[in-house]
C-alpha cells in the first residue's frame, strides 16, 4: 500500500516537473508573488531577531535584570504640604541601604555635573559628553569593561583626588591614542588626570562618559555643606541611586526591603519610584511581538495572493491538459494519479518559490546590513528559514488543492471529446 502511493507521489512529480519546466514563463509568473512573500518573510524574521538581539546587548549593558534604578518622582497630592520634610535622593540613602537591605548586593549613586562641563586637552573640546560623579561601584553597577589603566577607587573618593575614567569616544576627541592614561585632560577648566579607560561598546552613550569621583564632584561642581566640610556630605542630593540584587527572584523581597529604609530616610514621603527591567523586558517583547505579528502578516498576504497565482495558473493547466488527462485515465490513471500530479506540479511550484525566496531574502538582508546601525543588524538562524520555507509548501499545497480535486474528478469520456 504505502510503495503503491509514494511511487504516484514521485511520479505526480516527475510529471509535475516535467509540466511546469515545459511552460517556464507561465511558472515563473506563478510563483513570483511566492518568492516575494518567502523572502519578506525571512527577512522579517531575520530583522526582529536581529533587533531583539541587540535589545538584549543593550539590556545586559546596563546592568540586566538584577540592576534596579531609584528615580524621583512628584510627591503624591496628600503627601504636598509635607514634601519638604524629605531630603530626596541623597548620599545617605545608599548609606541606609546598604546597612539595612541585606538583599541588596551593591548600592550606589551618580550625579550629572550640572551645569554641564566642558572637557577638553587645552585645545580639542569634547561637546557631546556626559561627565558624572561616581562611586567605585557603579564600574559592576553598570557591567562597565576597563580597557586601559584602571577604575576609581576609594583612595580617589578619600582623597578628592582630580582623577577621571574616560569612554572611548572621549579619547578619540581629544586625540589622546595611543595611551590616554596618565594624559592631562581639563574639565571646567580644572586639570584632571585620565587613570582609566572604558572598553568601546556598540552603545555610544557609554563610550562618552567621562567619570571622576563623586567626592570631587561634590567640592567642585556643586554646592558644599553648611558647614563647608571637605568630606563626602551625605545630605547633598543626587541625579539618581542604583542598586543590584542578590538574585532576580528574591526581586519583591528586596524592593519592600529597600522601600523600608527609603521611607526612614525620606522622613515618609513618596517622592522615588524604583526603575526594574521588568518593566523595560516587557516593553522590549511586546514591540518585538508587534514588529513579527507585523511584518509576518504582510508577508503572509503576499504569501497569499501567491498562493492565488498558483491556483489560477493551475486551474488554467488543468482545462489546457484535459485530452491529456483523458488519455491517462483511457489507458488506466485513476482518479488519485490525477489528483497527485497536479498537487505535486502544485507543491513543486511552493517549494521552487520558498527556495528562491530565501535567496531573495539573503540578497534584501546583505543590502540593508550596509546601511543600518551595528547594534540592529539582522539574525539568520535555522528556525526563521524553516518556517519561510514550510510556509512556501503549504502555500503551493493549498493552492494545488482544488486543481488537484477538479482534475481527478474529470471522466475520461468527457476530457476524450473535450476540444
Amino acid at each position: 500500500m504505502w510503495q503503491g502511493l509514494l511511487s504516484r507521489i514521485l511520479l505526480g512529480a516527475v510529471e509535475g516537473w516535467r509540466e511546469a519546466f515545459s511552460n517556464r514563463f507561465r511558472s515563473f509568473i506563478a510563483i513570483l508573488a511566492i518568492v516575494i512573500g518567502t523572502g519578506s518573510l525571512l527577512a522579517t524574521f531575520s530583522l526582529v531577531e536581529g533587533s531583539q538581539a541587540g535589545e538584549r546587548k543593550f539590556f545586559e549593558l546596563f546592568g540586566g535584570m538584577k540592576n534596579v534604578r531609584i528615580d524621583g518622582r512628584p510627591t503624591p497630592r496628600e503627601q504636598q504640604s509635607r514634601k519638604d520634610l524629605s531630603p530626596g535622593r541623597t548620599m545617605r540613602d545608599i548609606d541606609a541601604i546598604l546597612r539595612s537591605a541585606p538583599l541588596v548586593a551593591r548600592a550606589g549613586p551618580y550625579h550629572n555635573v550640572e551645569p554641564r562641563a566642558s572637557v577638553s586637552d587645552g585645545k580639542n573640546v569634547f561637546s557631546q559628553y556626559d561627565v558624572r560623579g561616581c562611586t567605585p561601584d557603579f564600574l559592576q553597577l553598570l557591567n562597565y569593561q576597563i580597557a586601559s589603566g584602571r577604575y576609581l577607587c576609594d583612595l580617589d573618593m578619600a582623597n578628592h583626588r582630580r582623577v577621571a575614567v574616560i569612554g572611548p569616544s572621549v579619547a578619540d576627541a581629544l586625540k589622546l591614542w595611543p595611551d590616554p592614561v596618565g594624559k592631562r585632560i581639563l574639565i571646567s577648566e580644572s586639570p584632571f588626570r585620565v587613570v582609566g579607560v572604558l572598553t568601546r561598546t556598540d552603545t555610544e552613550m557609554k563610550n562618552r562618559h567621562v567619570q571622576i569621583p563623586i567626592t570631587t564632584a561634590q567640592r567642585m561642581f556643586w554646592k558644599k555643606g553648611a558647614d563647608g566640610a571637605e568630606d563626602l556630605n551625605l545630605n547633598l542630593q543626587v541625579n539618581l541611586l542604583m542598586i543590584d540584587l542578590r538574585d532576580t527572584k528574591w526581586m519583591d523581597a528586596t524592593l519592600e526591603q529597600v522601600t523600608n529604609v527609603l521611607k526612614i530616610t525620606h522622613r515618609g514621603i513618596d517622592d522615588y519610584a524604583f526603575d526594574t527591567k521588568e518593566d523595560w523586558a516587557e516593553a522590549l517583547y511586546s514591540r518585538i511581538a508587534a514588529s513579527r505579528l507585523t511584518g509576518g502578516l504582510t508577508a503572509l498576504v503576499s504569501l497569499f495572493v501567491g498562493g492565488v497565482g498558483i491556483a489560477n495558473v493551475m486551474l488554467t493547466s488543468v482545462r489546457q491538459r484535459m485530452r491529456e488527462i483523458g488519455v491517462r485515465r483511457a489507458v488506466g490513471a485513476r482518479s488519485i494519479d490525477i489528483f497527485v500530479q497536479i498537487l505535486g506540479e502544485s507543491l513543486l511550484l511552493g517549494i521552487v518559490g520558498g527556495l528562491l525566496g530565501i535567496a531573495v531574502g539573503h540578497g534584501l538582508l546583505a543590502l540593508m546590513a550596509t546601511w543600518m546601525e551595528p547594534d540592529a543588524l539582522p539574525v539568520l538562524t535555522l528556525r526563521p528559514h524553516l518556517i519561510s520555507f514550510a510556509a512556501a509548501m503549504v502555500v503551493g499545497v493549498l493552492a494545488g488543492l482544488l486543481p488537484a480535486i477538479k482534475g481527478a474528478q474529470i471522466s475520461p469520456n468527457e476530457a476524450l471529446r473535450y476540444e
